[in-house]
């Protein structure tokens, strides 16, 4: 999916979307690959929700209900 697409999934501009995906790879919540023109995004599911009363919790137990729908 490109970024533009889920910016209007969300209904943000393409350029807010750049910003916040830059924000999370630089707070370590995401790792960029390069594949040629391409990148893959992976996120890192142990990295703390970053609210202070929600960062006991992580990623993945956030995610982890959709993680199953987009497999199944």
């Amino acid at each position: 999916m490109r970024i533009s697409e889920i910016a209007e999934l969300v209904g943000i501009r393409e350029r807010a979307a750049h910003r916040i995906i830059h924000e999370l790879e630089e707070a370590s919540y995401l790792v960029v690959e390069k594949d040629g023109r391409n990148n893959t995004y992976i996120i890192d599911l142990n990295q703390p929700l970053r609210h202070p009363l929600e960062s006991r919790h992580h990623i993945g137990t956030v995610l982890q209900p959709l993680i199953k729908k987009v497999r199944n």
